[in-house]
Parts: structure tokens; C-alpha cells; sequence
């Protein structure tokens, strides 16, 4: 046993001494003064095998990354990406930069990107180093990433503009070989890219390994926040086994274009994730993994990161909704709703170029620009900061800088995860709330509509039309309660989701139908439980227990005080209109009406109250008392001219929106003979059902009313 701990110390220590410490220099995003970085650098890394994965080797990737977004073109014998290059000793002249653009070339045009080349002997073979830029500040290439396939219009194998970029970045690496005199047989290759440029790099690997001109245990690759490539079945085939790209969770650029549903793009190779807070000891992520991350990224940026501690949530939200309003890639070339066109105007005016830009087109920014400002600044104000630290959030979540501090702070074993996550999707109406283990609400749905002031962390939640989604974290235990404060049992269907590490979908499902009421309440084990065990572990719970979940999680509708416009139309050909004042359980009504069929003899003025009860779901039934004061506009021959008639209507209600509703009910009026015959005489009011005779005195008018209120 000694003997085999002797070995593995003298492996171990012969390993580091071969590497050699290397200060590489990066700009950070404030100041003057470069950023120094001493990593360790040995060659032989590339003569080992690239089918396995080398942490060290990836954070010289990642730097290289980072430098590619250096302004070569202003200073292309001194800026940090030569720098670093020459760091890892290669010589000036062996370095070939390609970051001129035109980008009115014909054929590729936005389908460019910018790279350079590098080469240095080592022992017997040559190593190649390939870094792409990801997207700069210009709207060509931004055009070019959502260039799904603007040819064809459907979804083809390849992403075309990643495609038709690397197929010139293709063509400029055989170029550079055969200058340089390079031997492909005895060559080996560093790839790397940040976000485009890490697409591009995986399409570029891919080509370098189908040709068969190339040692295939011989190419590494990197890539970081790379977006999908491909829908073709063989991304996963082993021979790409050599390609690892490193995704942060929370980062919504790498799961798009999305791979859901009819759409369904990955990346060739290996996919490792990040850990976040969704799938490491709530300990570690805050004692021990932001801190070492801040400890980096405030080098950069002079501030901590922003995380959104989400997860993969957002996403996998943002998927969802571009999935589900185009569930083709036909369909996002739509010629109704062209949104891709769309969004590159919006590129367009994000990066103008100078041509682009008139006098007047300036003054109409401007003055966006403050409208834009002003709104920003009371969101502010009303969210305590919200919008200002979601905004660095999302740009932290993509930034190079932030997965180079990812990746100076910590080794491979803390730094990656293959935990997913899991999705409850809820569909139709009822209450929900979900408690983490000490009892907190955390998230809270009322009358199937998200209340977006209750979300807390770590729950995410978002409401998409007709479905609510519930994100949970695999490091946790919650409980979900399901209610419906309905007379009868309500329809609730759930769906549970899984999610890799990666925030794509698996595709993996389980359903399940609940039938929540006023008398039930449903209770399900979540979190961890989703998924280790991918199943939906429910129970019912009644009487007093139930009452204790509905008072707890506070799952008794709101009450709220609501003034609502009314029209109505019954079958007496009398319209109404007025206004509703109060709450679901009492409210006051307003109310007038004039038949249209006797123009200028009468008018109905109505006060009354009201109650509203749900029956299921969006289903809701009015009781309504009502005092109709029926006023002729000539004095009759017979009676007063001056009617009081009581009144009730019972109305069934469908409310698809919170404010609308639609309604169709009987009204019942009270004729009583000598009090208020002048209100159904028939010059001033039409029967059209009849009247139904109770005795003497007593008789019940019926008509039927429809309307709205909103």
C-alpha cells in the first residue's frame, strides 16, 4: 500500500514539474491596468488523449477565449491575444490573425467571423492553435446567430450561419497549414471560442474529424456558452467525443437555438455544466463557491457576480415560449410574423453604423433613450433595484470574464455537475402554493394566476397562458399544495418535467389529474424527490388538516375590491349597461336599461347586490336581488307612472381573465297586481316567455339575460 502512495506521489509531482507557470495578461472591464494570470502550461497535454477531459488545458482554452475579444485591428502588434500567445512561446511570425471583415463579401457576408491561427513545433509534431471570437459589438454578426436558415426556411441539419462561418474559418486553417508547410499526419489542434465563436469551433471540429485527414485523438477542443449547432442524430456518436463544451446553467445562450418539441439542436461532443444553487449543499454555493468566484471576478469587474440562483430555470422558460408560439423553425420564418426580420432591426438599431443613422433617426433614439431611461428609473424605485441587478445578471451570465472566474476558481470536481432539475407544470384553474421545510410559502397561485410578489427563492416560477411552471432545485425538499375553492370537485391536470444539467428538456414526463374542492386539498412531496425518484408523490388531506393548508398558505381567493363595467342584453330586447362595486362575496350593482323595441316609452334604473360562488374552475354562479325602478316617459291612462319591480337574476358565469367575464342567466320579475302593473303593460314592456301566475295577486315574469363585464 505504501509502495502504490509512493508512486502516485512521484506521478503526481513529476506531472506538475512538467508544467511550467505561465503569466497570461487580459483586460478587465474597468481601468487601465492588464490583469495578470499565472496559470500552468505543458505541451505534452497535447499528446495525451483528448478524448479524456484536462482542466488545465481548458482554462488556457478559456484565456485564449477571453483575449480573442482584443482590438487587434487597433494595435495588431500589441494586443493581449498576441501577448498570450507569445506567453505559451510561440513566435511572432508563426501567429496569423483574421479579424479584417468585409462584411458585404459576397456569399458569406454576416456568416464571418473573426479568428486567429498559431503554431509552434514541439518534439516530433506541430501544435495548431485555432481561437474564434464570439460576437462583438456589430450587428452583422449578431444577424448571422439567428440565421437558423434563412435559405431554405426549415430546419436543416446545420445552423446556417454557424455553418457557412465555419466553413470559412475552414478554408483559412488548410490555407495556413500549407504556408506554414504543416504536416496534417503529425500536427495537433487547440480549438477554442466564446459563445458564436465556440459554435463555430464545434462545427470546425466536427469538419477536422470527418475529413480523416487529421490524427482524431490529436484535436482539443473547448468551447464556452457555445449555442446549438445541429439537429442531426450523430452529435452524440463517439467519435466526437474529443469536443467539450462548457456551459454555465443559468446562461439562456447555450440551450438556443432551443431542443424541444419541433425543435431539436445540440452541439457535437461532451456538454459539461456548471454547478449553481440549484444542485450543490446550500453551504457550499454560499460560503464557498461564490466567494471563490468573487474572488476572481471582482479582478474583472471591481464587484461581485450576479447570479440569478435560479438554476437552469430561465432557460428552460425562455424555450418553452419560443417552442410553443413556434413550434417549427417554418414557423419562426413565418411571413405573417416574421420575427426574425424583426429581431434584426433590432440588432440594426442596437450596433447603427454611420450610414445607417439620419438626423432625424438620431433624435427619435434620443428621445426613446429617455423615455426608456424614465421607466427604468421608477421600476427601480418600486422593485428596490430589481431591473439594474437583472441586467447584470443577464450579462454576467453569458460574459467570458465570468466563466474564466468560474474557471480559475475552482478544479473539476467542484466546479461541474450532472444533476438536473425538475418542472411542475400546472394547467386550468385552482390554488397553489409551495412551502420550503420549514413552512414558508414560497410561491403562491390564486384563481390559476401566478402571484408574481409572492416568488422567493430558490423557487423559480413563471406564467405562461394557460399553464403555470414551477421550477425546482434537486437540493432541496418542499411541499406543493393544490386547492379549489369550488363547490364542485375542479379538473387539475400536472405534468412533472425533467431537466439535465444542461437545462435541456429529456424529454421524460409523468402526468397526473387532481380534483381539488372546497372539502380537499392535495398535498405532493417535491424537489429532491422529482428528481431522484421522477415521480409525483401525492396525498389527500381533509377537514381540519386541509383548512390548516388553505389558511397557511393563504389559498382563499383574494377578496378584492373591484369596480367592473357592465353591458347585458335580455330576451325582452331590453339593453343594460351600468357598473358593479364590490367583492366576489357581497358587491352592489348599478344598473340601466331601455327596450329597444319600444324607443323613448320607459327607462330601468337597477340597484341591487349580489353574490358570486365558484362551481369549477372558471365556472362561477351569480345570486342577484334587485329593486328596478321602471320610470314611463308619458304619464300612462291607468297606473303610476313610477314602478317598482323586485327582481332576481341567476346567472352562470365564465370568467376565461380575472376582470372578464361572460355571463348568461334567468330573470325572474315580480308582478304584483295594483303595486306595479304599469311596469308590464304592454306598451312598455315585452313578454316574450310569458308570464307564469302564481295566484291572484302574484305573478313571475322570466326572461333570459346575456352579457359582459370587464
Amino acid at each position: 500500500m505504501r509502495k502504490i502512495f509512493a508512486a502516485f506521489i512521484f506521478i503526481t509531482a513529476a506531472a506538475i514539474a512538467g508544467a511550467e507557470k505561465v503569466n497570461f495578461f487580459l483586460e478587465p472591464a474597468y481601468g487601465n491596468e492588464k490583469l495578470k494570470v499565472s496559470l500552468n502550461w505543458d505541451e505534452k497535454w497535447l499528446s495525451e488523449s483528448s478524448f479524456e477531459y484536462n482542466h488545465d488545458l481548458a482554462r488556457i482554452a478559456c484565456v485564449l477565449s477571453e483575449s480573442s475579444y482584443a482590438d487587434v485591428l487597433e494595435s495588431p502588434d500589441d494586443n493581449q491575444m498576441l501577448k498570450n500567445y507569445l506567453a505559451m512561446g510561440i513566435k511572432k511570425s508563426d501567429v496569423e490573425f483574421h479579424y479584417d471583415i468585409d462584411y458585404n463579401a459576397p456569399i458569406l457576408r454576416n456568416n464571418q467571423a473573426a479568428c486567429s491561427f498559431a503554431s509552434k513545433k514541439s518534439g516530433d509534431s506541430t501544435l495548431v492553435f485555432v481561437t474564434i471570437r464570439g460576437t462583438p459589438s456589430e450587428a452583422h454578426e449578431w444577424v448571422s446567430n439567428i440565421n437558423i436558415s434563412d435559405t431554405y426556411r426549415t430546419a436543416d441539419e446545420i445552423h446556417e450561419g454557424f455553418f457557412y462561418t465555419s466553413t470559412e474559418i475552414h478554408r483559412a486553417l488548410i490555407y495556413y497549414l500549407l504556408i506554414k508547410k504543416i504536416d496534417p499526419e503529425n500536427c495537433r489542434f487547440l480549438i477554442t471560442g466564446h459563445s458564436r465563436g465556440g459554435s463555430v469551433a464545434n462545427l470546425l471540429a466536427e469538419t477536422l474529424c470527418d475529413e480523416d485527414y487529421f490524427q482524431k485523438g490529436g484535436i482539443y477542443v473547448y468551447t464556452f456558452a457555445a449555442p446549438n449547432v445541429s439537429t442531426t442524430d450523430k452529435v452524440s456518436d463517439d467519435q466526437y467525443k474529443f469536443i467539450w463544451n462548457i456551459v454555465n446553467p443559468e446562461d439562456l445562450i447555450p440551450t438556443v437555438p432551443p431542443c424541444r418539441g419541433g425543435w431539436q439542436f445540440k452541439k457535437f461532443g461532451n456538454t459539461l455544466s456548471f454547478v449553481s444553487s440549484w444542485t450543490c449543499a446550500d453551504d457550499f454555493y454560499e460560503k464557498k463557491f461564490l466567494p471563490g468566484v468573487n474572488e476572481v471576478f471582482r479582478k474583472f469587474f471591481d464587484r461581485d457576480y450576479c447570479p440569478f440562483k435560479t438554476g437552469t430555470f430561465i432557460p428552460s422558460v425562455f424555450t418553452r415560449g419560443l417552442t410553443d408560439f413556434y413550434s417549427t423553425v417554418g414557423g419562426y420564418y413565418s411571413s405573417r410574423v416574421n420575427i426574425s426580420k424583426k429581431i434584426e432591426n433590432v440588432f440594426f438599431n442596437m450596433f447603427p453604423s454611420a450610414s445607417r443613422n439620419s438626423v432625424d433617426e438620431v433624435s427619435t433614439e434620443e428621445n426613446s433613450s429617455k423615455i426608456m431611461q424614465f421607466l427604468g428609473e421608477m421600476l427601480n424605485k418600486r422593485t428596490n433595484g430589481l431591473l439594474d441587478y437583472s441586467a447584470l445578471a443577464f450579462s454576467d451570465m453569458h460574459s467570458c470574464k465570468t466563466y474564466l472566474s468560474f474557471m480559475l476558481a475552482f478544479d473539476k470536481d467542484e466546479l461541474f455537475t450532472d444533476k438536473g432539475c425538475s418542472q411542475l407544470v400546472i394547467r386550468g384553474n385552482c390554488e397553489c402554493a409551495v412551502f420550503d421545510k420549514n413552512g414558508k410559502v414560497l410561491v403562491r397561485m390564486l384563481d390559476g394566476m401566478l402571484q408574481f410578489s409572492s416568488i422567493t427563492l430558490p423557487i423559480g416560477a413563471m406564467y405562461v397562458p394557460g399553464i403555470t411552471v414551477i421550477g425546482f432545485p434537486s437540493n432541496a425538499d418542499f411541499t406543493v399544495a393544490i386547492y379549489k375553492d369550488s363547490i364542485f370537485p375542479t379538473y387539475v391536470p400536472v405534468v412533472l418535467e425533467q431537466y439535465d444539467s444542461a437545462g435541456y428538456f429529456t424529454g421524460e414526463e409523468i402526468s397526473k389529474n387532481f380534483f381539488p374542492h372546497k372539502g380537499i386539498v392535495y398535498k405532493i412531496k417535491g424537489g429532491k424527490i422529482f428528481t431522484e425518484k421522477k415521480t409525483i408523490d401525492s396525498m389527500k388531506v381533509r377537514f381540519k388538516e386541509a383548512r390548516y393548508v388553505v389558511k397557511t398558505g393563504d389559498l382563499k381567493p383574494d377578496d378584492v375590491f373591484r369596480i367592473q363595467p357592465e353591458i347585458n342584453f335580455n330576451s325582452d330586447f331590453n339593453f343594460g349597461f351600468g357598473v358593479r362595486l364590490g367583492s366576489r362575496n357581497i358587491y352592489g350593482s348599478l344598473l340601466a336599461g331601455h327596450s329597444i323595441t319600444d324607443l323613448g316609452e320607459s327607462i330601468d334604473l337597477f340597484t341591487g347586490v349580489g353574490h358570486q360562488t365558484t362551481l369549477y374552475g372558471w365556472l362561477l354562479f351569480d345570486t342577484e336581488l334587485y329593486a328596478k325602478t321602471s320610470i314611463a316617459v308619458e304619464e300612462p291612462d291607468t297606473g303610476s307612472r313610477f314602478n317598482i319591480v323586485p327582481e332576481t337574476r341567476l346567472s352562470l358565469v365564465y370568467r376565461p381573465f380575472h376582470r372578464f367575464q361572460f355571463f348568461t342567466g334567468c330573470i325572474l320579475d315580480f308582478h304584483i297586481n295594483g303595486f306595479n302593473d304599469g311596469a308590464f303593460d304592454s306598451s312598455s314592456r315585452t313578454k316574450t316567455l310569458g308570464s307564469i301566475e302564481v295566484n291572484d295577486r302574484f305573478s313571475i315574469v322570466p326572461s333570459i339575460s346575456i352579457g359582459m363585464r370587464f
